[in-house]
């Protein structure tokens, strides 16, 4: 069986694995989570979640709505959990990140167990290799737009942090013929406390600058999470400004 190459998938770390095993698994991915549900698709799946996470399948889901914002990072309290346990983090809504099931999130766990038994430690490449940041998304670009008083974010398609030490790169450039300065910040994630409820954190890393000359780019820190990759622009030289975004 070959894998779909209409779907670039990048991943990093590791060792081989068989594309064919799991593309189809994280297929889903490949639509940026603000496209509307198309005519006569299957509505979005809404999980309800238990108060006290249960991970015996490999992973935890945590509604976004229970965050609790404290300046540039958000707080999703899990309880205490195992460092290999993935956390899934829902839309606003409560449904599950661009239309993931749980049928294929019980996919995605198994493919993540099995492998760290034979020391894998990403997902499937679009040539069924691994390569080195332990994340598994949907290659895409998407554009921003922005203005020079406040940030204002933009999202992209999921991502699956294959494993604890996943990162994300982000990149972006400016509206071509202009002079734009543009700051970026990228959505990345890590675990820790607030208080004493132990939980896993969304923070806003900022990048710094994109202009005529050369695209920004940084990358995040992302560990075991499933979630929307969501990037924020800023006008540095301009009241209004613009560009497109990539990542992971």
């Amino acid at each position: 069986m070959e894998f779909d190459t209409r779907t670039a998938w990048r991943t990093r770390a590791g060792a081989m694995v068989s594309a064919s095993a799991i593309g189809a698994a994280l297929l889903f991915a490949s639509a940026p989570a603000s496209s509307a549900v198309e005519h006569g698709a299957a509505e979005p799946t809404v999980v309800k979640i238990a108060p006290k996470p249960d991970e015996s399948k490999g992973y935890v889901i945590v509604n976004r709505a229970r965050g609790v914002v404290r300046g540039d990072a958000t707080f999703y309290p899990t309880g205490p959990i195992s460092a290999d346990t993935m956390v899934v983090i829902t839309e606003p809504d409560g449904s599950l990140p661009n239309g993931l099931t749980v049928a294929k999130l019980d996919a995605i766990a198994s493919e993540r167990a099995a492998a760290s038994t034979s020391s894998i430690t990403s997902g499937p490449g679009s040539d069924g290799s691994a390569t080195a940041s332990g994340t598994v998304g949907t290659l895409g670009t998407w554009g921003y737009s922005a203005n020079s008083t406040t940030w204002t974010v933009a999202t992209g398609g999921t991502n699956i942090g294959w494993n604890a030490s996943a990162r994300v790169s982000y990149a972006w450039t400016v509206q071509q013929g202009t002079a734009q300065n543009n700051a970026g910040s990228g959505l990345g994630y890590y675990r820790g406390y607030m208080g004493s409820t132990y939980g896993t954190w969304a923070q806003w890393y900022g990048l710094g600058y994109a202009t005529a000359e050369a695209a920004g780019r940084g990358s995040v820190p992302w560990g075991n999470v499933t979630a929307t990759l969501k990037f924020r622009a800023r006008c540095g030289s301009s009241t209004y400004c613009s560009g497109l975004w990539s990542a992971p």
